[in-house]
């Protein structure tokens, strides 16, 4: 989404090798990005553009440059966007972190942005572009890096029900080869799905879901 797009939902798709980032919202309002998989994108899995009032929630996001990142920019003011119930995993080759939140200006910290995420599930393995569950905006202070849930909880205040895993194997996803991102039973649910996000989902306002996505998805032949 780009320019001035508003309540758009992007839902249960699969977003595999760009160029560039797996999803894109930029310049927008109100948008939805819901349990989506996003693999081996050549920029962020999701990346979240001086947008406002944004919800990422139960999406899987391995391989990518970055997992999921928020961005403030000259533009517009990022504000309110929530990274929920998503599964973070395995950065690619000059990654800064699974989770980057930050304003390329250096005027504002994550939390003046409104930026919030907790019941998300990071997996770092070896083989790994970075080591970092989160690069954390808070300036005028330094960005603060974080390898652990406590480290990324100490500098970011967020993070609570998270889960972090550094196994060789992906730890989260059911099926990983098959195309079945959604989480394993150990993940336990995430925080309750209201409104729009629940009706996008197909849900009961208030369910909690299991980490991860919802359903598979299918990964189209090609000829």
């Amino acid at each position: 989404t780009e320019l001035d797009t508003r309540y758009v939902t992007v839902v249960r798709n699969l977003l595999e090798r760009n160029g560039r980032a797996g999803v894109e919202v930029e310049l927008s309002l109100n948008v939805e990005v819901l349990g989506n998989v996003a693999l081996g994108n050549g920029e962020a899995g999701i990346w979240v553009i001086e947008s406002r009032g944004v919800e990422v929630f139960h999406n899987a996001s391995i391989g990518n440059q970055n997992a999921i990142e928020v961005e403030e920019g000259p533009r517009r003011e990022v504000a309110n966007v929530a990274v929920f119930n998503n599964i973070l995993g395995s950065g690619a080759d000059g990654s800064r972190a699974l989770l980057d939140v930050n304003d390329w200006t250096e005027e504002r910290g994550a939390l003046e942005m409104g930026v919030t995420a907790g019941s998300n599930a990071y997996w770092l393995p070896p083989d790994s572009g970075t080591s970092n569950v989160s690069r954390w905006g808070r300036w005028p202070q330094q960005l603060g890096f974080s390898q652990t849930l406590d480290e990324h909880h100490a500098i970011s205040g967020q993070g609570a029900d998270s889960l972090v895993s550094t196994s060789v194997t992906n730890p989260y996803a059911l099926d990983p080869e098959g195309y079945d991102f959604r989480g394993t039973p150990s993940l336990g649910a995430g925080i309750a799905i209201m409104s729009g996000a629940a009706d996008a989902l197909d849900i009961e306002r208030g369910t909690q879901l299991r980490i991860g996505p919802t359903e598979p998805v299918q990964r189209r032949a090609t000829e």
